[in-house]
């Protein structure tokens, strides 16, 4: 997993197959996938999702999140935060297979 820092506010994560992300993020920041499938999921929602490159997903609820290559190639994910201040903690960490 290879981070970039963008910025305060923005931070660009590639993920290669078998390895998870797991943040911390308040309601509002954007997860927006730039290249290849991810799968995320939602600490206190129901609901998994999907991201193929180009699209994007606004996080409900603070908590847990986690995001997973769904794919045989890596991903890129950009993470940008909602307001001032920093809304997320990224947590590095290789997938449960």
């Amino acid at each position: 997993m290879t981070c970039m820092s963008s910025g305060p506010r923005h931070r660009v994560v590639d993920l290669l197959p078998q390895q998870m992300l797991r943040l911390r993020a308040h309601a509002g920041t954007t997860l927006t996938c730039q290249s290849g499938t991810l799968w995320i999921t939602q600490e206190g929602v129901l609901r998994d999702d999907f991201l193929s490159a180009g699209k994007s997903l606004c996080i409900e609820s603070p908590g847990l999140i986690l995001a997973q290559v769904a794919g045989l190639g890596p991903a890129r994910l950009a993470l940008r935060e909602a307001g001032g201040g920093r809304n997320f903690t990224v947590f590095p960490g290789k997938a449960a297979i």
